[in-house]
Parts: C-alpha cells; sequence; structure tokens
C-alpha cells in the first residue's frame, strides 16, 4: 500500500519511525509541516513527536496529503521505545499501524540499531508475512563541517532496492528546505489494441518498473 520512501526518513531523521521515519539519530523537533513539489505536483506532509520519560514514544503523521483524488494520502501512527546503550549506540523497537484515504491497513513491527553515523532497521509486514531491511548513513556525523545535512538511504523492500539521498538546510531553527534524489519503485500500466473476431478494444496490463525521481521541499518546525 505505502510508498517505501516517504520525506520523513530524512527531514525527521531524527526519532524513530515505522518503515517510513526511522531513525536512531536524536533530534529535539516535535512537530513539523512541509509542502512538496515532486513529479506529480505539491503534496504536503505533517508530524508529531511525543517521548515520555521512561525512553518510550508515540508519533503520528500524514504523508502525500493532497486534495486531487489521484493521489493517494497515507496516515500512520506509532508506539515505541528507543534507548541509548552507549554514548555512540542506541536501540529501538516499535509498533506502526497505516492507512490511506481508501481506508486500507497495514501493520508493522520494526527493530533497529544506530552506531555512530549508521543505522540498520529490519521491518516486519506482519499482514503479507514478510520481512524488509534498511540502512542509514548520516553524512553529518562523518563530515562534522558539513554547512547542511546529509543522509543517503538504502531499502530492500522484497522486490527491489531502493535508494534515497536527501540534501537539506534549516534556518533559524524553524524554517527548512531540501531536496531528494531518489531511485525507486513505482507502479504503472500499459494499453495494448486489440481485434478479434470484428471486435475492437483496449486491454490493459499493470506494470512494475524502477526510476530516478526528484523532489524538493520546504516547511517549519514548531
Amino acid at each position: 500500500m505505502k510508498r517505501f520512501f516517504l520525506l520523513s526518513i530524512f527531514v525527521f531523521v531524527n526519532t524513530l519511525f515505522g518503515q517510513t521515519n526511522n531513525s536512531f539519530f536524536s533530534g529535539k523537533r516535535n512537530l513539523s509541516f512541509n509542502i512538496n513539489y515532486d513529479e506529480n505536483g505539491f503534496f504536503s506532509e505533517g508530524y508529531y513527536h511525543f517521548n515520555t520519560t521512561s525512553n518510550y514514544f508515540v508519533e503520528a503523521s500524514i504523508n502525500d496529503f493532497n486534495l486531487d483524488k489521484n493521489r493517494t494520502s497515507f496516515f500512520s501512527t506509532t508506539i515505541g521505545s528507543m534507548r541509548s546503550i552507549s554514548l555512540n549506540t542506541t536501540f529501538g523497537f516499535g509498533y506502526t499501524s497505516y492507512f490511506d484515504n481508501e481506508l486500507e491497513y497495514e501493520h508493522e513491527l520494526f527493530l533497529g540499531s544506530r552506531y555512530n553515523f549508521f543505522s540498520g532497521i529490519i521491518y516486519f509486514d506482519a499482514q503479507q508475512n514478510l520481512l524488509s531491511y534498511q540502512a542509514i548513513i548520516n553524512a553529518n556525523l562523518i563530515f562534522k563541517r558539513l554547512p547542511f545535512e546529509l543522509d543517503f538511504s538504502i531499502i530492500n523492500n522484497n522486490s527491489a532496492h531502493e535508494l534515497f539521498l536527501n540534501l537539506s538546510k534549516t534556518f533559524n531553527n524553524d524554517l527548512f528546505i531540501g531536496y531528494i534524489l531518489s531511485r525507486e519503485k513505482y507502479e504503472g500500466s500499459n494499453k495494448f489494441p486489440y481485434s478479434k473476431n470484428g471486435k475492437t478494444g483496449t486491454y490493459i496490463i499493470e506494470t512494475t518498473d524502477i526510476s530516478f525521481f526528484n523532489e524538493i521541499y520546504v516547511g517549519f518546525y514548531f
């Protein structure tokens, strides 16, 4: 149902989240809103995160929100726990429930860890009984003097390897802008005309392919 990549993988690379947001790079932002533009036009996203004093957290997000009925919006809620084992090591786990504007639901368990600049996460889709994997490299923990945020992510979702490169910049601790280059799987269809026994028509074949995509975004932290 959901796209494996959502902007929140990078923009909110500060809290542990399910297949969409995840991250073991600690951050201090609890609420944000952004407007995005990609090959299909404008859409918006929102995110909320709440930590308890006992290392548990709750999150909610809206992704790909648009009034255009041809674009599917996704909503998710997450509960989980994230704990620091040492100065450079974090361990986390949790559960995420997804649904879209057609009320199709998915449920997912995740488990992951961060060591220094590298994060690894395993996801289990409870409905389809499938495992997928994600790795994230935080370049800012390698190159300390970068004047912008830079992250790289790779996802194996059982049918393809998807790659994402995110470049972003935060101004005055509130406004952020960014650009994402991705190579990811997408679904499409091909139409073929036919003529048989004096009858003509068109039949449609659903296809799956992989290609490069571009996305820019601007938003605010609250």
